[in-house]
């Protein structure tokens, strides 16, 4: 018998088959749940490890979960964990559409039943990447049914800007932490960060923000090129891949034909909050 999943993000389709039932987790639970998408991504799970391909070839790239190798049209996503080696190990196209995992339950005390512990076995940045989804470090809210997008490296305050519009102009927290957009919308991510939403809602998008801490309120719009570069350290790329840097560029040129992008110097408080939608109500992404 094969179980079937469903995982919906950023409007691609997971779908995962199992030999064995799974149980799906509070980090997948809101993105069982079904969305409008246009890109399936098949998964399939495979408990035979000892079938799998094992790599040839020297190491492409890596990073603190997976090791990436690059053997004829393949890509081979191993997952390694000290001595305790291979904990599983997946076998992708070059587009990642269709991937098959290994599990090594070997190193386990129990079956591996979850698909939240699959799921972290999974390339999931080049999953997006290759279905068209900008993976960005960012925080989101809906407001006037549109999703402000606030980025910024770690603490400047993007989960604090989030919160002030909730507060002050009651406005819909999205997620915290990481961001899907694709063809115009908005997405929540299950990997949220320490203050996980998981909100699995897509909104249109409204503006994008770059946040910065100042000592006073300032924002402005940016020019294209000023915000393609702004934009991406922001983005959540696979470094090893050399085709990465040229495919996050087209995706952000494409969100800057769909949405105005803005920085923002700020204070952590409402003058914040009165200053940016003053602007997004002047330029019309508001209402």
């Amino acid at each position: 018998m094969i179980f079937r999943y469903d995982i919906y993000m950023g409007g691609v389709r997971l779908q995962v088959t199992s030999p064995r039932e799974l149980t799906s987790g509070t980090l997948l639970d809101p993105f069982i749940k079904p969305t409008d998408f246009d890109r399936l991504v098949t998964i399939q799970v495979r408990y035979d490890f000892s079938s799998a391909p094992l790599p040839t070839t020297k190491p492409a790239g890596m990073d603190m979960i997976q090791t990436f190798y690059v053997q004829d049209d393949t890509v081979l996503v191993a997952c390694l964990e000290g001595k305790k080696g291979y904990l599983a190990l997946s076998v992708c196209g070059d587009d990642f559409s269709n991937i098959c995992c290994f599990i090594n339950e070997r190193p386990f005390s129990a079956p591996i039943a979850s698909l939240e512990h699959i799921f972290r076995f999974m390339p999931i940045r080049q999953i997006l990447l290759k279905s068209g989804v900008a993976f960005l470090h960012a925080s989101q809210v809906f407001y006037g049914g549109k999703g402000i997008v606030f980025t910024a490296p770690s603490g400047t305050g993007k989960t604090t800007q989030a919160k002030l519009w909730a507060r002050h102009l009651g406005a819909q927290i999205l997620c915290n932490d990481r961001v899907l957009i694709r063809n115009g919308l908005c997405y929540g991510c299950p990997m949220d960060g320490s203050e996980p939403i998981r909100t699995n809602r897509a909104a249109p998008l409204g503006a994008l923000v770059v946040l910065h801490q100042g000592p006073e309120d300032r924002v402005r719009r940016l020019r294209p090129g000023e915000a393609l570069s702004k934009l991406m350290p922001m983005m959540l790329i696979d470094p090893w891949d050399p085709t990465a840097m040229t495919a996050a560029s087209a995706l952000l040129l494409r969100i800057l034909d769909l949405a105005p992008v803005y920085e923002l110097y700020c204070l952590p408080d409402e003058s914040a909050v009165r200053c940016l939608h003053q602007a997004l109500t002047a330029d019309g992404v508001i209402s």
